[in-house]
């Protein structure tokens, strides 16, 4: 029963010499050494020591000479010098500085907890078609090593991505229902770009840049990143009632005067209309040349390009109006794009945009398709005669046809 008094006691003896002024960098530099592995430490290094260290060093290991910068120092020199066991020099150790860090317990913990936000991330990837995405999320890293918090943003982007399309929601607010912060979703935000970029692998499109191709990614998905930017063009649309959205385009149309209407006003003031059969063109020179001819047909809207959450939150109103939407898009990838989305999202019906409207207007074609052609939902014959013919057809080269048309369908 006395042996493990008498190593008590060794270690006594061992600290009080240990303390001595001079010593600390050999502690420091063993804590860190045996923090930093499992594996046995047999020697140590101190790159740099002063004189002060130096004679410590020599004093302790009774040397008769000052040892060199970067000299190798022996645990079990150390040891003997203390009269302690090489085993007990870790306790004496842990008690001149505190408890030694197990840095690679820490290590093994944070490598398993990596694999399982990793194994976690391709699963909910997987059932997303967002492999390729997650990838290069993966690839990317942990921002600020903090793995827990990774996990909360990543979970965020998904609980966004579950809530899309949206029906015209403004961003602060789908923010706010879903980050609990109306700015978690702001341009530059790691969330928003994640959010903008999964949205545009959904869509098979390359990642956005500007801050305009980000918008316009929120857009594609019914999210309405500003109130005021998105607007819609429209020609000859009367609305009922006197609102001042209704006085406005109700004057404008007398005068065949094309207007923008801002999505903070449709959202105000929910246009009412009477009118069965409304045109929706892709380009604004449709409705310019309508004007130009003091229009007189039935009402029309233009996209202008791929439809922002102000065109859809109106063609959406005008179909619940009961009106019948006639769609027309450039015969180009994108505006066969545009056309099946819209007929999809907001019921609209292309006219005029079969194979045989293609084949009569394309022998006047001078532009080359160089993208992927996809298939016409409506025509299944249409996406072959583009690819026969690798040539587009702008709504501008048929625009006197499409308005004589259009003007005999009230």
């Amino acid at each position: 029963m006395t042996a493990p008094v008498e190593r008590d006691d060794a270690l006594e003896r061992a600290l009080t010499r240990a303390r001595r002024p001079g010593l600390s960098p050999l502690w420091d530099e063993l804590a860190r050494r045996y923090g930093a592995s499992d594996a046995p430490v047999a020697a140590v290094t101190l790159r740099e020591p002063d004189d002060v260290a130096r004679r410590a060093l020599a004093d302790l290991l009774a040397s008769d000479r000052l040892p060199r910068a970067g000299a190798r120092i022996t645990t079990g020199r150390v040891a003997a010098a203390l009269g302690i066991e090489p085993a007990a020099l870790k306790d004496l150790v842990s008690a001149l500085t505190g408890p030694v860090p197990d840095r690679a317990g820490a290590r093994r913990e944070d490598n398993r907890r990596r694999a399982e936000l990793w194994e976690w991330l391709g699963a909910e990837t997987s059932t997303r078609g967002l492999d390729a995405w997650g990838a290069r999320v993966r690839r990317a890293g942990i921002p600020g090593g903090d793995i827990d918090a990774h996990r909360r943003r990543l979970a965020r982007v998904f609980d966004v991505l579950d809530r899309l399309p949206a029906d015209g929601v403004a961003l602060p607010a789908l923010a706010a229902d879903v980050a609990g912060d109306p700015h978690a979703l702001d341009h530059g935000t790691w969330s928003g770009r994640a959010v903008v970029d999964a949205l545009a692998a959904l869509g098979g499109r390359g990642a956005a840049r500007t801050a305009e191709e980000c918008r316009a990614e929120w857009e594609r998905a019914g999210v309405a990143a500003d109130m005021l930017s998105p607007t819609v063009l429209v020609l000859a649309l009367p609305l009922r009632g006197r609102s001042p959205l209704a006085q406005m385009l109700s004057a404008m149309a007398r005068r065949a005067e094309p207007a923008a209407v801002t999505l903070a006003q449709l959202r105000r003031w929910p246009p009412s209309v009477r009118a069965p059969v409304v045109h929706v063109f892709e380009n604004p020179t449709m409705l310019a040349e309508a004007a130009r001819g003091n229009w007189n047909g039935p009402p029309l809207v233009c996209t202008s390009g791929w439809p922002n959450v102000a065109v859809v939150t109106l063609l959406r109103r005008l179909v619940s109006c009961e009106s019948k939407l006639f769609l027309h898009c450039d015969f180009d990838p994108t505006g066969i794009e545009i056309a099946g989305w819209l007929a999809e999202r907001v019921g609209a019906t292309p006219w005029r945009m079969n194979a045989p409207d293609y084949e009569r207007a394309v022998a006047r074609s001078t532009v080359a398709i160089t993208g992927r052609v996809p298939d016409a939902p409506w025509d299944p014959y249409l996406g072959d005669a583009m690819r026969r013919h690798r040539r587009a057809v702008f709504e501008e080269d048929l625009r006197a046809q499409l308005l004589q048309s259009a003007a005999r369908r009230r």
